[in-house]
């Protein structure tokens, strides 16, 4: 039995490879449906898809209008164009025939569907009647159409399957608003009358017949021949496009049409729109209004990539999220998986007869095993290649093996995205059907022991690739060098070349090319090694590492041009140090020892180039390789170990050999050298630039791994020993050579105790200590490191003997290399406690550098070099004798101590105390006069003067030095400090009497003897530049002052109150009498009630005497304002008088011209308010002016004429009903 006897089905029978929409002749679409396969996945999206469409059967109205949208998505190879022309053919129930016989397209899926609720749904749906239009976009549509293509597009399928014009939607409306009109018919007529031809033969020319068109629509319409030539002329512009319109149409359709459904069913939507927004959400819009306008009746089945990036490529992330919004609008969405594509090829092609299945069981159960061993995939796969998993598995996909339908499909997605095949290759389960039929096509006469060898699927494809690609194949075929198997593998190489889940290693090629159960893979493993190499050599492949790929015609002249690029040996040593020293080894420059957590610098070489620059630092590391031209002398141990002696030592690290990498790392440069030469300057290869770029990139990551593990397995050598190694970490490794260089090279790098936890801390605690922390240090403490202490003690002690200057860096340079080795922080912290213990000190820029600024500048590795260190003086012991004597004179303490710095910091603590408390007396002596200012001031600098000594010495000798002044001034402090802390108060109070208090009765005051004698006193007191003496004598003078100053206020103030109150009792009868409004009294009273205010609260003499004279002018201004309220009111008792009498005058003179006499008037008694007396001010002094012109009375006669003008002037204010106040 052959291959082609095992199957149930004939092999070679036309299965039609490819589903296209618009093929639907009879004997296609008989064999779609009698082949289609419904597995469990499709029975699954069936139940959706009629659990959701049945409802508008039922239920078509508005509750249906936004469930009309159905997303059909999925993977290249997984049916979904199929899917969407059977369900066309279900719902239109679609009739077939053959040899005679008619089925309709339900009737397939009888045996199909075993769900008894789906095939009833399917029963209620396809009983409607309804329309399905079935389309691919891509084939319909016009893209230069831009965002108007969708809708074009479905205008022009629904006017085609209604009977209008498909390419002209003017037309079409035009034949549907006659046809609305009950005039269509007859325009058909009369225009084939005019042309002898049917209007639907020449209708898509009809700009070759605009006469006709015209006078066939004026006939049909019944208007003149000139306004149809109009309408015709403006047909076009006129044409209202739009969705509404367009979804108005289709419901006037389907209500023209009786209960009937309508599916728009566009295969390939997602290619077609891509990333035009626009589209995409015209596509959405068309969906929503059809649903709204047609209550459910007209539907939008759609079909699309699932990964729609990897179909039409360059979409952005937000494309993307565009594109899912769109689907999001689709209440349906079914997603179609690849999962099926195995299950349709075994029952369509792959279906076997009962005695192949036993037959293939028999050799199964024989020969399993070893088909388990034969088809595996190597490390490098990244995906789940299934074999056979058992005799089931074996008899379905026999002859082919399981991961050839993932394999096939990955290829058939790979080539296309790439552009190696044209768009007009399908993608469905038809091409992968196609191909697997070709394949065991071309295996029919063999015999049940051969197996399906990868490149057999070539043919299918063959006649889709570009010229390009198959030209390169072709012209590989006629080479003489090459024999057919050598073309096998190259095609291999081909298919699988963009196939990211399975590279094409050696062991990979070997099970692809497997075509036999008992191959030997032994010896296919080296026909193919032998098969490479002969590619290789014709330039027809490339091998990066163990990958071989597959080169076209244009990749050949780049390949060959690489090989051809000269390069510099120095290039290839300088990448291979950047791989080991910044790949491999991270890039690092120091080696941090864990014992101390010191800094090592460490000098790089590689192949004897330096990668640091030439200064040899405290470690040194050199790795030699193969490609450094004195690599053989190296070759012997003894020469290793010796070359490690060499300076101050060193660590080897020798490079084994490596053909293959070491070759890898030359086709590298070359290829890193030919892309920086080639960049920009060949366009149109620049995709294969890139692709040569990417794939030099993964050689330099591949590179990294390979010289890692290299590396790994080198020798170590370190200052005259060879080296075992403990890890097989290259940076561990170099680590524990530094240790052992480190621990063997620096004798005194034990004599420093490390620090518990971390350094920078304490440093900085001990740069802030305070005095008492100071007076606590014990250098000889073990936590102090004494030893260390003391050699750093002793190298600054020597340098300066020497008369050499010594800054911080000489110190952090010379303790930091060998013997020594000791961390930088750690001799930073030595440093800074000889600084506290006043062994040293510090300066910058010829300025004394403080402990407490000197951290910031510590940590600086720039300023460390500006930080001077000076050896402090030290005062001797009669010197401390006498500074103690001085403070037991000035601060009454007596010192018990025994050292500068305890002397020193009681000295300083009692003259802050000192220039705190001058500082306050001269803040409070600024406020005003107070005595004693010149003494602070001295004093405040005499302190300054000894306080500005940073170092003990110099502040001890400069404290002795001012001895004598500090005792005179002992004297004036005693008083200023009793007088600001204690008298102050005192003093304040004296500066108030004398400015304030007293100031404004000074004259009153001064005519009592009492009072003038006491204020004599105080000022005296006042202007003393020491009143220290007289301060007790003030307050005393103060209160006797005070009483007769009291005394007088209240003799005054009652005196100045009686005349006020005089004036108001006057001003208050005045407005009772004149009843003056409550207004006019306030106005009148106020302003002398408010000088009787001040008066009561005033303490001012003068005030006093003043307000009591102001009272008049107030009173004086109240007789005005009443004087003016009593004109007003007799001004209108006037007016009411003349008003009365003009009254009666005119009622008599009304009387007499009727002929009556009047009776004479009752007289109504008139209730005036008493009019009050105006109130004027004679000033005598007017009268001595009219009378005496001289102003001075010298005679008995001036004193009558005097006294006859006032009297005269009185009896006039009388005489006028006045009253006369006298001035």
């Amino acid at each position: 039995m052959n291959i082609e006897q095992i199957f149930s089905k004939k092999l070679t029978r036309d299965i039609n490879g490819v589903v296209k929409a618009e093929q639907k002749d009879n004997d296609s679409v008989y064999v779609e449906l009698d082949e289609y396969v419904v597995t469990q996945e499709l029975n699954r999206h069936f139940r959706t898809f009629f659990e959701a469409y049945v409802q508008s059967i039922d239920n078509s109205g508005s509750e249906m209008s936004g469930k009309v949208g159905v997303w059909i998505s999925g993977f290249f190879g997984s049916g979904k164009s199929h899917f969407l022309k059977i369900l066309s053919y279900l719902l239109e129930n679609k009739s077939v025939e053959k040899d005679g016989e008619g089925r309709q397209a339900f009737d397939f899926f009888k045996d199909k569907i075993t769900d008894a609720k789906l095939l009833a749904d399917i029963k209620k749906s396809v009983g409607k009647d309804t329309d399905v239009i079935l389309f691919n976009i891509d084939s319909r549509a016009n893209t230069e159409d831009r965002e108007n293509a969708i809708l074009k597009v479905f205008l022009k399928v629904f006017n085609e399957r209604v009977g209008y014009c498909a390419d002209f939607p003017h037309i079409a409306h035009l034949e549907r608003e006659l046809d609305k009109r009950g005039q269509y018919q007859s325009f058909k007529d009369r225009f084939a009358e005019l042309t002898m031809s049917t209007w639907e033969e020449e209708r898509d020319a009809y700009d070759f017949y605009r006469d006709e068109l015209s006078e066939a629509l004026a006939h049909a319409s019944d208007q003149s021949t000139e306004s149809a030539k109009d309408w015709v002329q403006q047909i076009e512009s006129n044409f209202p496009l739009d969705i509404q319109n367009f979804c108005k149409w289709v419901n006037d359709y389907l209500d023209s049409s009786g209960d009937r459904n309508l599916l728009f069913m566009v295969d390939e939507v997602g290619q077609f729109i891509g990333k035009n927004t626009q589209m995409m959400l015209k596509l959405q819009t068309i969906t929503e209004n059809l649903g709204t306008a047609c209550n459910g009746r007209a539907w939008v089945v759609v079909t699309s990539q699932a990964d729609i990036d990897a179909a039409i490529g360059g979409m952005s992330k937000g494309d993307g999220e565009d594109f899912s919004k769109i689907q999001g609008r689709f209440s349906t969405r079914l997603q179609l998986s690849s999962s099926n594509t195995s299950e349709v090829i075994q029952k369509r092609l792959l279906s076997k007869t009962d005695k192949a299945s036993e037959i293939l069981t028999e050799v199964f159960a024989q020969k399993g095993d070893i088909l388990r061993n034969q088809l595996t995939f190597d490390k490098t796969t990244t995906a789940v290649l299934k074999g056979y998993t058992d005799t089931k598995s074996f008899v379905d996909n026999y002859p082919f093996v399981p991961y050839h339908y993932t394999l096939v499909q990955k290829v058939f997605e790979s080539i296309r995205t790439k552009g190696a095949t044209g768009k007009h290759l399908a993608m469905g389960e038809r091409s992968l059907l196609d191909a697997f039929q070709s394949a065991a096509k071309q295996m029919k006469d063999n015999e049940l022991d051969v197996l399906i060898p990868f490149y057999s699927f070539y043919a299918p494809i063959e006649s889709f690739l570009e010229p390009a690609i198959k030209r390169t194949i072709d012209q590989a075929c006629e080479l003489e060098s090459l024999t057919e198997f050598d073309q096998n593998i190259l095609k291999t190489l081909f298919l699988i070349r963009y196939v990211d889940v399975v590279k094409s290693t050696l062991d990979n090629l070997v099970t692809l090319s497997i075509d036999r159960i008992d191959t030997d893979k032994i010896a296919l493993r080296k026909q193919i090694e032998d098969s490479l190499n002969r590619l290789e050599r014709q330039l027809l492949i490339a091998r990066n590492n163990d990958v071989f790929i597959f080169l076209t015609n244009e990749e050949k002249e780049i390949e060959n041009e690489i090989r051809q690029t000269d390069f510099e040996i120095s290039e290839v040593s300088n990448k291979l140090s950047a791989i080991v020293f910044n790949d491999i080894l991270k890039n690092n420059r120091t080696y941090r020892y864990p014992v101390n957590k010191q800094d090592f610098m460490v000098s790089r070489f590689c192949n004897g180039h330096p990668k640091d620059g030439t200064t040899l630092e405290d470690l040194v590391i050199k790795v030699v390789s193969p490609l450094d031209s004195h690599y053989d002398s190296f070759s012997h141990e003894q020469a290793c170990i010796e070359h490690t002696l060499k300076d101050n030592g060193s660590v080897l690290v020798k490079l084994g050999e490596h053909k293959r990498l070491w070759d890898d790392l030359i086709v590298f440069i070359k290829t890193d050298r030919f892309l920086k030469q080639n960049s920009g300057q060949r366009p149109e290869q620049e995709h294969l630039l890139r692709e040569k770029q990417m794939e030099n990139m993964a050689r330099e990551k591949r590179l990294k791994m390979d010289f890692e593990a290299l590396f790994a397995e080198a020798d170590i050598y370190a200052i005259g020993t060879k080296l075992p190694k403990k890890s097989s970490t290259p940076s561990t490794i170099v680590e524990e050579s530094y240790k052992y260089i480190v621990e063997n090279t620096f004798a005194k790098l034990n004599m420093l105790k490390v620090t518990p936890g971390e350094v920078l801390p304490e440093l900085q605690k001990v740069l802030i200590a305070d005095n008492v922390a100071q007076l606590g240090l014990d250098l000889q403490a073990d936590e102090c490191n004494p030893e260390a202490t003391r050699e750093v003690e002793q190298y600054v002690t020597l340098k300066i003997e020497r008369n050499e200057a010594v800054y911080l860096s000489d110190i952090v340079t010379h303790f930091g290399k060998r013997p020594y080795g000791w961390p930088v922080n750690e001799i930073l912290l030595l440093v800074a406690r000889l600084g506290l213990a006043g062994k040293i000190s510090f300066s910058t820029q010829g300025s004394d550098l403080a402990l407490n600024r000197a951290y910031e500048p510590f940590n600086s590795v720039r300023k460390r070099g500006d930080i001077r260190i000076n050896k402090i003086r030290q005062v001797n012991e009669s010197q401390v004798k006498k500074a103690a004597a001085l403070v037991k004179h000035l601060f009454s303490k007596t010192f018990t101590g025994s050292g500068e710095k305890e002397l020193y910091e009681l000295v300083k603590n009692e003259l802050i105390d000192w220039n705190e408390e001058l500082k306050s007396f001269r803040t409070k002596s600024q406020t005003g006069q107070f005595p004693g200012k010149p003494q602070i001031n001295n004093g405040l600098a005499l302190v300054a003067g000894i306080l500005e000594k940073k170092s003990s010495f110099d502040f001890i000798e400069r404290f002795l030095q001012d001895a004598e002044a500090l005792k005179s001034f002992s004297e004036d402090f005693e008083d200023l400090d009793d007088f600001y802390n204690s008298q102050f108060q005192t003093w304040q109070a004296l500066a108030a009497a004398l400015n304030e208090t007293f100031k404004a009765n000074l004259p009153a005051l001064e005519k009592e003897s009492q009072a003038s004698k006491a204020l004599v006193e105080l000022k005296l007191i006042y202007d003393m530049p020491a009143p220290y003496g007289h301060m007790r004598r003030i307050k005393p003078l103060i209160e006797q002052v005070d009483k007769i100053n009291l005394a007088l206020i209240k003799e005054r103030r009652a005196h100045a109150l009686e005349r006020v109150d005089e004036r108001i009792e006057r001003i208050n009868q005045a407005l009772v009498e004149a009843s003056a409004t409550a207004d006019i009294k306030n106005k009148a009273l106020r302003p002398l009630q408010v000088c009787r205010e001040r008066i009561e609260h005033t303490n001012s003499i003068p005030q006093i005497f003043s307000e009591q004279s102001e009272a008049g002018d107030y009173e004086e201004s109240a007789n005005e304002l009443l004087n003016a309220f009593i004109a007003d009111q007799r001004q209108l008792a006037e007016a009411e008088v003349r008003r009365r009498t003009l009254e009666q005058k005119k009622q008599q003179a009304e009387a007499e011209k009727a002929g009556k006499v009047l009776p004479p008037p009752t007289p109504k008694p008139v209730m005036h308010a008493p009019v009050a007396k105006l109130t004027v001010t004679i000033d005598p002094r007017e009268a001595i002016a009219k009378s005496v012109p001289s102003g001075f009375i010298e005679s008995k006669a001036e004193v009558d004429a005097y006294l006859s003008a006032l009297r005269e002037q009185l009896i006039a204010a009388v005489e006028a009903g006045e009253r006369v106040r006298i001035k």
